[in-house]
């Protein structure tokens, strides 16, 4: 049941001059916690300022929410504990990774992560997630090695089922995208769990359609890709976070196998999740997806749109591979419409920095198109031959 809202506030106001209150205000917030009601066991906390109940009533209600979509309700609570003039709980640490993760500031959502990690014990609830945002960052800046390492101590240190299965999601990843040798070992052990939950099904489906599109099978993006099985699965998942990554994967593929109507619905699943739950992160992807879409099917202003909000996003975030998917992409917006001198202009000086290897190789290959295109036929087949050196794709 439910007080009205001012009666509420009376009773609340009253409860503070009861001789037994304080005990009474802890009881309630254990109650709740335990009903899962974390909403009213978060607004006990601040409405009381019974801090030292934070750490303890944030390992419970931390991976309920995210694995939910309801980052929100956990990053008002961890802001509001964050105004104090000391650190704040570790727990309180991770959630702030988690919204600066989201949001796309990856260092920062890295050195909180790190600074957690270092005040937390190997059994804590939340010390596999922190190993995972860390893991998580370490992907998104290509530095594979990093990535698969901090992914294996997520995996050590799971405090539940759910914890070694998102592990192992990232190690896979990892390994796929990094182009390693135990890419196909990681893929197969997600394809063992995949029958467990809809969840467990989705994280193998995506990553196997990302070894598939990275030349991980002798089929390549032919044969089963279970999409229709993911398409099944997609509502029976309560992790935003699992859907989108699906919903990407199966539109790359779908991309790349030049069925963009189908892309676009896949896409357009991803949009609204990521609309619901805030999650910025994943727009730029998105953007340059429909980008990749609308190029296949000449809508050049389309293309354009998407493409200026990739590059607005490379400028507001820390991920510079953004801006290098935006100046190939733009490259080949170009090329398509006869803008050769433009082209080369897009694409500038070669990155410096640590990508992932297909993203490097396709950056290579769009120069050698754009060599072909202007007659430099010996460059051209150069550029060529040094693209497919850079990945197994």
């Amino acid at each position: 049941f439910e007080l009205h809202p001012l009666l509420r506030e009376f009773l609340l106001d009253r409860l503070l001059h009861d001789s037994h209150s304080e005990e009474r205000i802890r009881q309630a917030i254990a109650d709740n916690l335990d009903a899962e009601a974390w909403d009213r066991a978060l607004e006990l906390i601040l409405r009381f300022k019974t801090l030292d109940c934070v750490e303890s009533a944030l390992q419970h209600a931390f991976k309920p929410l995210v694995r939910s979509g309801r980052l929100a309700t956990l990053a008002a609570f961890a802001q509001s504990i964050a105004t104090a003039p000391t650190f704040p709980p570790p727990s309180c640490e991770i959630v702030l990774a988690e919204v600066a993760l989201r949001d796309g500031h990856l260092e920062l959502a890295r050195d909180l992560a790190r600074r957690a990690q270092a005040a937390l014990c190997p059994t804590h609830p939340l010390t596999s997630r922190c190993a995972a945002i860390v893991g998580q960052v370490a992907f998104f800046f290509a530095e594979f090695t990093e990535a698969e390492s901090a992914y294996r101590v997520a995996r050590e240190t799971a405090a539940d089922e759910q914890d070694g299965a998102e592990a192992l999601h990232g190690l896979a990843l990892a390994s796929v995208f990094g182009e390693s040798r135990g890419a196909k070992e990681s893929v197969v052990k997600l394809e063992a769990c995949s029958t467990r939950s809809p969840t467990a099904f989705l994280r193998f489906a995506a990553a196997n359609l990302a070894f598939r599109r990275l030349g991980g099978h002798p089929d390549g993006l032919n044969g089963n890709l279970f999409l229709d099985a993911a398409l099944e699965a997609l509502p029976q998942v309560e992790d935003p976070r699992v859907r989108t990554a699906m919903c990407y994967a199966a539109a790359g593929a779908l991309t790349q196998r030049a069925e963009f109507r189908l892309a676009q619905d896949w896409l357009h699943r991803l949009l609204v999740d990521a609309a619901r739950f805030d999650l910025e992160f994943v727009m730029p992807y998105a953007n340059w997806m429909s980008a990749q879409i609308a190029l296949g099917q000449r809508r050049f202003a389309e293309a354009e749109r998407a493409l200026q909000a990739v590059e607005d996003a490379a400028l507001s975030t820390e991920a510079r591979h953004h801006a290098l998917n935006a100046r190939t992409l733009r490259a080949r917006l170009l090329l398509q419409t006869g803008q050769i001198p433009a082209a080369f202009a897009s694409l500038g000086r070669a990155p410096d920095y640590p990508l992932i290897p297909s993203w490097r190789a396709e950056y290579i290959a769009t120069k050698a198109v754009a060599l072909a295109c202007a007659g430099q036929i010996g460059e051209a087949l150069k550029e060529a031959a040094l693209a497919e050196e850079s990945t197994l794709a």
